[in-house]
């Protein structure tokens, strides 16, 4: 008597994939256990390419906060409709002392965390591997020198898709402290130190040579191969840096110059941040009544020769708003023209969703206490490791 086959072993390997890719990863990650061939499909590159093709069009909405009673770091997850998918969460680190994290960027489900800066890690909520990134101490050639001043370090993470591989990159400048000295002679001792740290390799290159001004510099956007941040400070005018992801280089792109209506200044010294969107970066101009957006490289983001277009002006609030409780601190950017918006207000944050289509405002009552994150992620099995170094947890 012939033994009834699998429906699935009758299937061609192709369909077979094609509907495995479908599969939320939380069940692909149970199937792996079938045999040491499922085993081997599931983990193939070319697989966890495929599946994440078919996740990027569900982005969820994920959100670090600090408990108000435990004092944990929790995260909440809320999918395309703002429902909530999980709702306080641990975030898999140890807890300490006085201790906050913040989402410095996220690709393709990988979120990359930065920890007081001083520790960062990557961790993929779906699968809940979490691996830390070796440190790296850009302070250690001047650890012999008494008087040194460190300008506070800044970060980015993105994606190189010419080898895909992920890169974390932080820089930072030192200059030497000599009172005998005036002021703006002190800048004359500034030494950049710059390194990215490549996921593929799981190692660390220093950036030598690199141009970096001496500057303050918000979070960073990563969009089609580049990082780029918004620098200043007193007595410069504010531009942004980008750095390429396939080249290891820094560049600077100048800010648009203002116009007659904002009295001779670019309202920068308000609240700047810019985001990817589509094939263009927006720059967006905050304070307690507009919201500001212009647009440069709508051919896409490289941004050579090309100039910022004013797109829109909008007014913040439809009335429903008491616009008192409002300050202006944009967190980040969800689907689109969507924008986050943080209030803070003692210990209790607000988060509260600017549409700018319909100029509606939603506040997120069910999330309080103090936010350290937002930001958006999808739903794949890219491994946290470099050489098998990620850590289930």
């Amino acid at each position: 008597m012939a033994s009834s086959a699998s429906p699935l072993k009758s299937l061609p390997e192709d369909i077979l994939i094609e509907i495995l890719t479908r599969l939320p990863v939380k069940s692909i990650l149970r199937f792996k256990s079938v045999s040491k061939h499922w085993s081997t499909l599931l983990t193939a590159p070319q697989f966890t390419a495929a599946h994440l093709r078919r996740s990027a069009s569900d982005n969820p909405l994920l959100i670090i906060r600090h408990g108000q009673t435990t004092g944990d770091l929790l995260i909440s997850v809320l999918d395309s409709n703002l429902a909530t998918l999980h709702r306080d969460l641990p975030l898999p680190v140890p807890r300490y002392d006085d201790f906050s994290a913040s989402i410095v960027g996220s690709c393709n489900g990988l979120l990359c965390l930065e920890y007081r800066t001083t520790r960062a890690a990557l961790w993929n909520p779906a699968t809940k591997q979490f691996a830390w990134i070796p440190d790296l101490d850009l302070r250690s050639p001047f650890r012999h020198v008494t008087r040194f001043v460190a300008i506070a370090e800044s970060y980015g993470f993105g994606f190189n898709g010419e080898i895909e591989d992920y890169r974390w990159v932080k820089f930072a400048g030192f200059y030497y402290r000599d009172r005998s000295r005036e002021d703006e002679a002190i800048w004359e001792s500034l030494e950049v130190k710059a390194a990215v740290f490549s996921w593929k390799s799981w190692s660390w290159k220093e950036l030598r040579g690199a141009r970096i001004p001496a500057a303050s510099y918000g979070h960073a956007v990563a969009a089609n191969g580049h990082l780029y941040w918004i620098g200043g400070g007193e007595g410069m005018r504010d531009f942004v840096l980008a750095f390429d992801l396939v080249a290891d280089s820094f560049r600077i792109v100048d800010l648009p110059e203002a116009r007659p209506d904002d009295g001779g200044l670019l309202r920068l010294d308000i609240v700047a941040r810019i985001a990817a969107f589509r094939s263009s970066l927006e720059l967006r101009l905050y304070d307690d009544d507009e919201l500001e957006v212009l647009v440069i490289g709508e051919n896409g983001v490289d941004m050579r020769g090309e100039t910022w277009e004013f797109m829109r002006r909008y007014g913040w609030f439809d009335g429903s708003t008491d616009r008192e409780t409002v300050e202006s601190c944009c967190e980040g950017l969800w689907k689109g023209l969507q924008i986050f918006r943080l209030m803070r207000g003692g210990s209790r944050d607000h988060l509260y969703l600017f549409d700018t289509g319909s100029k509606a405002i939603r506040r997120f009552d069910d999330l309080v206490g103090i936010v350290f994150g937002v930001g958006s992620f999808v739903h794949s099995l890219i491994p946290v490791r470099g050489v098998n170094n990620g850590v289930e947890l």
